[in-house]
């Protein structure tokens, strides 16, 4: 394996759940690091094997490790579903040149789904934040995230009393959105024994910076090896919040990682003109990336094109802080936590990337950032609350749902389309929830469009303590974690 470190400006949006509101409305966020420049300048370090690529200022220079390899050489595509094909063998998984699907989305539903019910697996967390599972896990183990630094296992329906890791030491976790925010296994772990995290930690003196690094499991399948990390990317922060912090492996094998805009409010910390970072195809921040883990210095085909950050496969982001695949179908869903009204769920077909999700000129479906109006969208949108420049909208991708800001809501958590076994009628639908509120939606994507309003199933399920996010089983059974320190699982009832 090749690793590199790269930095990258971080970004990430509204702020992150768990104790607040995850809407910054103060003009800066809090717990700022005092790192007032964006930068959006992108270098890496020189990792373990890699010598890495540098870039600043617009100039790139990529070292020489993995000459004549090429980013897409390996097996096909896994074909929709993040588990299929991942049994060891010779032919391990690569990152693969994206296959943009024929027939995305779902058919709509002639029903609403039968009566749900949380069930409790687990109490006591210290904050968790994801819930997920090893790829063909027979075990059928659950990794629950905590904010401070540990990774636990719920196994065969016990807590595990030794963590599964524990980067606490390494984790600064001292404002609301810090923390151990990530975990995604490697789609040949049955055979590499690798998974990655993401977490805010130390950048030296300058402040923070979001960490991606791998690790691998020891002899003890149920503990990880904490002796020799290996370093993929580093994201500078000009604040404490806006970190995103997802990672997961898509259908065509690559990583996935979410950052937001760079903290504070009207994406703000920008070196790269008035339309700030989320526009701005020259830093990292407002984005979702795309890396080939193994091969870091090569670009994954189906990357947005002229890009000075090479690893970009969607931007015009505010904080992406969770989204998922599809197991069936390949399709992304991305939950963006808005700003002062508005809350939005993206969705697009598998391999369908390089989308320009419009922050921060646009926040929702019809509103210019700022506007408070549910009147239809003008043709152009000005910068934030106090810019000048205008955009086309039309050059913006519009979320297949967005709500406003009333009954406690305020923060989208975004959440799984249900593949599970147990439950045939929640076949299809997607659940996502809000923070601040803790309602829990679902809702059916027929590959254009949202087939009818979100069912509400806050009543049915219930749950207490700030929604933090969703979780899956390695059977597709779906879960909620709480900032109370719970987690459930979402059961027929």
């Amino acid at each position: 394996m090749r690793t590199l470190m790269q930095t990258l400006m971080c970004a990430a949006c509204g702020s992150l759940l768990v104790l607040s509101a995850c809407s910054s409305k103060s003009k800066h966020g809090t717990g700022s690091t005092g790192q007032g420049g964006s930068g959006g300048s992108v270098s890496a370090d020189a990792g373990r094997h890699d010598s890495g690529l540098k870039q600043d200022a617009g100039s790139t220079t990529v070292g020489s490790h993995d000459a004549g390899k090429a980013a897409d050489a390996g097996p096909p595509d896994a074909g929709g579903s993040t588990d299929a094909g991942h049994d060891a063998g010779p032919a391990l998984l690569t990152c693969q040149a994206p296959k943009p699907a024929t027939n995305a989305g779902n058919t709509c539903p002639s029903g609403a789904p039968v009566a749900l019910k949380a069930t409790s697996v687990g109490t006591g967390f210290n904050v968790p934040l994801l819930v997920t599972h090893s790829p063909n896990d027979p075990a059928k183990r659950l990794f629950v995230v905590e904010r401070f630094g540990k990774i636990r296992i719920i196994k065969n329906g016990a807590t595990l009393s030794k963590p599964f890791i524990d980067l606490s030491k390494a984790v600064v976790s001292g404002q609301n959105e810090q923390g151990l925010l990530g975990l995604a296994f490697d789609p040949n772990f049955e055979t590499t024994g690798r998974f990655f995290v993401n977490y805010i930690g130390q950048n030296g003196g300058l402040g923070t910076q979001s960490v991606v690094e791998s690790y691998t499991i020891s002899s003890d399948a149920d503990v990880a090896d904490t002796t020799s990390p290996k370093p993929l990317l580093t994201l500078e922060d000009p604040e404490s919040n806006h970190n995103g912090g997802m990672l997961a492996f898509g259908p065509d094998a690559c990583l996935y990682i979410s950052d937001g805009d760079g903290g504070g409010h009207d994406d703000q910390h920008s070196n790269n003109g008035p339309d700030g970072n989320g526009q701005s195809l020259s830093t990292g921040l407002g984005k979702i990336l795309r890396v080939d883990v193994d091969h870091v210095n090569k670009v994954p085909k189906g990357n947005v094109t002229g890009a000075t950050v090479p690893w970009i496969w969607d931007f015009g982001m505010r904080n992406p802080w969770r989204f998922s695949f599809d197991r069936q179908t390949g399709d992304l869903y991305i939950g963006d936590v808005g700003q002062d009204q508005w809350e939005e769920i993206d969705v697009e077909a598998r391999g369908h990337g390089r989308n320009n999700y419009g922050w921060r000129f646009i926040e929702g479906k019809n509103h210019c950032d700022g506007d408070l109006d549910t009147a239809p969208l003008p043709t152009t949108c000005p910068v934030g609350a106090t810019g000048t420049a205008a955009h086309p909208v039309t050059d913006f991708v519009p979320p297949i749902h967005d709500y406003y800001h009333k009954n406690g809501n305020n923060c989208v958590i975004g959440g799984y389309v249900y593949r599970g076994a147990n439950i045939p009628s929640l076949n299809g639908y997607y659940l996502f929830g809000d923070n601040g509120s803790s309602h829990i939606w679902a809702l059916v994507w027929n590959g254009s469009a949202a087939c009818a309003a979100p069912i509400d199933l806050s009543s049915q399920l219930n749950v207490t303590g700030g929604v933090t996010s969703f979780g899956e089983d390695v059977d597709g059974e779906l879960y909620v974690t709480t900032g109370s320190g719970n987690v459930y699982r979402i059961d027929a009832k």
